[in-house]
């Protein structure tokens, strides 16, 4: 085992579009095999030039004419604009293809090309029109902005008179979103151009520059912006969206906060020393002070700042917690002892009630496979939404227990739920910011890659997203709130963003995406890892790229010292062994060739067999910042529900694949 192209109501976020379209994409991609099924006549222009045939393209122009339109009106030079080659583009507009054609989502050529400085000069030469606006209110320089590396298209498209201060549907302007990205160089020429500093959108993730600047700790963007009269005071919007059971609860943050997830010292005490307010509240109450506690990656020198400039530590959020709460619950000793505290000695993981017979790990994986798809089906009937720590996680889980023959039903009702991640190919395209972006389509991937699922639209965009999105230095950053252990810092979702671009690069854009895995597995190489989950994605990352082969020697020595005497893997070195940290323990360490067989293995897998609930559960306590509104998804342990429910996950894979049973 081996680890979208619907228009969308400018109205609906991600997650409402998706509860829309449930009760019958699911049915369809279920009874239809969609990632299975031919290619229907009428795509082949989309596979001739996904796959630079040329000559086929050629034969296609002349047999269906050059503008042709798809069931969602795209022309092949929009297909070729994102997913092809710069001859494919210059072909397609050699043979009188009309450059400045929108989709039905209102989309054109240049939104899609937007990302490459040859196609976008290409399209910008023919005359493409660079205002054009799509149904989400975006124009082709809010999508260059939105990507990483496009100084110089930002430049071209502003000389061809681009609006320097349109806005979406959100309010996001060029500005905003090159903060968002941290493409400084882009947002040196938009400033040169008179882009406004004070623009605010009206979503609840940073929502000004100064706040893109802040998450993304870049000191010298902050410092040009607050010279420029950025208003500090300004806070996001309550909100970045609403699913089944209400608001999701993430919002009214300020550029304090933003500053605290991007982690660099300076920028946070610049932002104090201009009169941020050191105790504001975000929409659940959080101050600062408890984002600054809240994560595997503290900083004493922010906590000190925070504490030195009047923030309460006793202050409560909406819940009832306080940073003191926070802190005990990461345990670091580092933090605790900047409140005075002292840290709990990790004590050994409950066993099972040493009354219960004992299992074997076949048994052990029937169990829980049993509740984690009544888990999985729950988050999104009674959710309504796909999540990564349901449904592709429990398809994994499927997927491995049927590799060994433990399970013959297939995980095609989770797969199907899953796939609803990648539908919404038109939106992605515009390369928008969507909150849990990209960790949770990037679990969809590793999910499709584990059971050799092929490419399809959703894919393709996805990889078109990711090559966007890179940073400058080869890592991936999330959008949204830091959640340890899942999402709290850019090790899994680079790993993971590796193996998408390895399984799901787009033949015609090949060359790029491999240098694209080339940077990051570099960055992943270089870095030193925190917790278990940084260590074993780090050694994922590197399989997947088939790199770094000694970096790959050195920390597998480092994951197996980190067993604890008691059998089991912890996520830090200041907590107990739990589920979620041994079942990623035992899958990479067999993913990378150590044998079933081998004594710590073994050690681990026993951890797991005497760990186990009598329900089939392994129960793993919740340190994330809470976003989703509360439900119940079936899966027990209330508040630790979800983060159970993935550790559950990864200890059924790890059981399958080290035990020695048949």
């Amino acid at each position: 085992m081996q680890l979208t192209s619907a228009p969308i109501d400018r109205r609906r976020d991600r997650s409402e579009y998706a509860m829309r379209l449930a009760s019958t994409a699911l049915l369809l991609l279920v009874a239809n095999g969609v990632f299975a099924q031919p290619v229907p006549v009428d795509d082949r222009f989309y596979q001739a030039i996904r796959q630079d045939n040329l000559t086929l393209l050629r034969a296609l122009i002349r047999a269906k004419g050059i503008n042709a339109n798809d069931a969602q009106g795209q022309t092949p030079l929009m297909l070729a604009a994102a997913f092809g080659s710069p001859e494919a583009v210059r072909l397609l507009i050699a043979s009188g293809a009309e450059v400045s054609a929108a989709s039905h989502a209102g989309a054109t050529a240049l939104h899609w090309a937007a990302t490459d400085l040859t196609k976008t000069r290409l399209l910008l030469e023919a005359h493409a029109d660079v205002n054009a606006v799509s149904q989400i209110g975006r124009t082709p320089l809010i999508v260059a902005a939105s990507a990483n590396g496009t100084a110089a298209i930002v430049s071209l498209m502003l000389a061809k008179g681009a609006a320097v201060n349109a806005a979406d549907a959100t309010g996001i302007t060029p500005l905003v979103a090159a903060a968002n990205v941290d493409n400084l160089e882009a947002a040196r020429v938009l400033l040169a151009h008179g882009a406004d500093v004070r623009a605010t959108a009206r979503t609840g993730l940073p929502a000004t520059p100064l706040m893109g600047a802040a998450v993304n700790g870049n000191t010298e963007l902050v410092r040009t912006l607050l010279t420029r009269k950025a208003d500090i005071a300004v806070v996001s919007a309550d909100r970045v969206g609403v699913v089944k059971n209400g608001p999701v609860q993430l919002g009214k943050l300020t550029a304090l906060h933003a500053a605290i997830t991007g982690g660099n010292a300076d920028v946070v005490e610049r932002l104090l020393q201009a009169g941020a307010a050191v105790d504001a509240a975000d929409v659940r109450g959080m101050t600062p002070l408890m984002w600054a506690v809240a994560t595997d990656r503290p900083q004493s020198r922010i906590i000190r700042m925070l504490l030195a400039s009047g923030a309460k530590p006793g202050v409560r959020s909406l819940v009832g917690d306080a940073a003191t709460d926070w802190a005990r619950r990461f345990n670091n000793p580092v933090v605790l002892a900047e409140f005075g505290m002292t840290p709990v000695v990790p004590g050994l993981a409950p066993a099972r009630d040493t009354a219960s017979p004992p299992i074997s790990a076949r048994e052990a994986v029937r169990r829980s496979l049993t509740l984690l798809r009544t888990g999985s089906a729950r988050t999104m009937t009674d959710g309504g939404c796909v999540a990564c720590h349901a449904q592709p996680m429990t398809a994994l889980a499927i997927e491995a227990a049927h590799a060994r023959g433990w399970t013959a039903p297939s995980a095609d009702a989770e797969v199907a739920q899953s796939v609803l991640m990648t539908a919404a190919g038109l939106q992605t395209l515009q390369l928008r910011e969507v909150g849990g972006q990209p960790d949770a389509p990037l679990y969809v991937t590793t999910m499709m890659a584990a059971r050799r699922m092929p490419s399809s639209p959703g894919t393709d965009a996805l990889v078109h997203l990711l090559a966007a999105k890179q940073r400058r230095e080869g890592n991936w950053v999330g959008v949204g709130a830091t959640r340890a252990p899942m999402q709290d810092g850019d090790f899994s979702r680079t790993a993971l963003a590796i193996r998408a671009l390895t399984v799901y690069a787009t033949p015609a854009r090949r060359p790029e995406y491999d240098l694209r895995v080339a940077r990051a597995a570099a960055w992943l190489s270089a870095q030193r890892p925190l917790t278990t989950e940084d260590h074993v994605m780090q050694l994922l990352g590197l399989y997947w790229a088939k790199s770094g082969a000694a970096v790959r020697r050195h920390r597998i020595k480092e994951l197996l010292a980190l067993q604890r005497g008691d059998g089991g893997w912890a996520q830090t070195p200041h907590l107990a062994g739990d589920a979620y940290a041994t079942g990623q323990a035992l899958y990479t360490l067999r993913e990378l060739g150590l044998p079933a067989t081998n004594a710590s293995l073994q050690r681990g897998a026993m951890f797991l067999l005497r760990t186990q609930r009598d329900d089939g559960a392994w129960h793993v306590k919740s340190r994330a910042m809470k976003i989703q509104p509360y439900f119940e998804s079936g899966f027990p342990y209330e508040h630790d529900q979800w983060i159970s429910q993935a550790g559950t996950a990864w200890a059924t894979i790890g059981l399958t694949m080290t035990a020695l049973e048949n």
